[in-house]
């Protein structure tokens, strides 16, 4: 019942948080006079995302998950400063994710601070099929790998049904970009959670980096890898 009674406040104070929002740059403009309407536009223009409303204003339904917290320290000519570094990812369960990272003196701004950064990262993921192609798309397009560190993962596609067969930090990633169904593979020092997340992220968008005969603006049937 609380769950319920929140929710209609955090929508009401993300459309005052909007309503009050002076944009500073022309894709910010842009987007408040209503000429852009979705992400899709955003990317076809080639203009970097610098304001958060943007992005809360045409993506309003994303969600975010807490990757890993960790305390961290550097040494200064005046000692150790220890600091907490968080890592968030977001994403809207229908191809768009970003990753965020930022180390801060208080966890509670390193979270704040994170999340925001993976909103302006935000980027498209394109999902294909697997056999058939029928019905929604629910796997990656081709595969793909990524790295990060020591971390090396690779990603496969999946026939409907499959589900998502990856370890745990790795599965709701997936999830959060919109994959039901696919494989994966890793090599490397994984419990690092950062470079584990990294490199699944390179991975899903080697895979979008493909483009089919349906992406050239021709009518065809899609296409079966």
């Amino acid at each position: 019942s609380t769950q319920n009674q929140r929710a209609p406040n955090q929508d009401q104070s993300r459309s005052t948080f909007i309503d009050r929002w002076r944009p500073k740059t022309v894709l910010g403009r842009l987007v408040q006079n209503g000429k852009i309407k979705t992400m899709a536009q955003v990317f076809e223009s080639n203009m970097r995302v610098k304001e958060l409303e943007i992005v809360q204003k045409l993506i309003p339904e994303l969600e975010e998950i807490l990757v890993s917290m960790k305390s961290v320290q550097r040494m200064t000519g005046s000692g150790q400063r220890n600091s907490h570094k968080a890592v968030v990812v977001v994403g809207d369960r229908n191809g768009h994710i970003g990753i965020g990272h930022k180390s801060a003196k208080e966890a509670p701004d390193a979270i704040r601070a994170a999340a925001r950064m993976a909103r302006l990262n935000i980027r498209p993921i394109r999902l294909g099929y697997y056999g058939k192609a029928f019905g929604e798309p629910h796997t990656v397009r081709v595969k793909s790998s990524g790295k990060s560190g020591s971390v090396k993962i690779r990603i496969l596609p999946a026939a409907k049904g499959t589900g998502i067969k990856a370890g745990p930090i790795a599965k709701k990633i997936l999830e959060l970009a919109g994959i039901k169904d696919c494989y994966t593979k890793s090599k490397g020092q994984t419990c690092t959670k950062e470079n584990t997340s990294k490199a699944l992220i390179e991975a899903l968008e080697g895979s979008s980096n493909y483009l089919l005969e349906e992406d050239w603006n021709i009518k065809t049937t899609p296409t079966i890898v």
